[in-house]
């Protein structure tokens, strides 16, 4: 009875453990995310999404890592890219305030003049989403 309990108890402490270390990985801070994230502080479109795309192959189903990829994809003029990253984060999220911002600037670089006045109601000053829409 005692050997019975002591098993149990071993096995969930193990589990615990297990499941800790778990949590404490993928919870931890990504440096390439963190990098990315200087690249676009620098304005370098091109090297944050590759460093992105790199913190993708470990965290593929993260909203934010998609969103933001994709964001820098559509900044670098990798507008194939950015769709294809957007749609990811919409099965995810849907079409959330976030997604429909970042679609219809992707819509405005790739030339479609129809989103203009969505945006530009937007774009108003003191409204945390305009310095990316007067950015395109």
């Amino acid at each position: 009875m005692i050997e019975r309990f002591r098993r149990r108890l071993l096995f969930g402490l193990g589990l615990i453990v297990v499941s800790g270390s778990l949590l404490a990985w993928y919870l931890r801070p990504d440096p390439q995310w963190a990098a990315a994230e200087q690249a676009l502080g620098r304005r370098d479109y091109a090297a944050a999404y590759a460093l992105l795309q790199d913190c993708l192959t470990r965290r593929r189903d993260d909203p934010s890592l998609l969103l933001l990829t994709g964001r820098t994809a559509r900044r670098a003029g990798l507008f194939d890219q950015a769709a294809k990253h957007l749609n990811a984060y919409r099965r995810l999220k849907g079409e959330d305030p976030s997604f429909t911002l970042e679609w219809s600037l992707l819509r405005l670089q790739r030339g479609d003049a129809a989103v203009v006045s969505s945006l530009k109601a937007q774009a108003r000053p003191g409204r945390p989403e305009a310095l990316l829409i007067w950015e395109v």
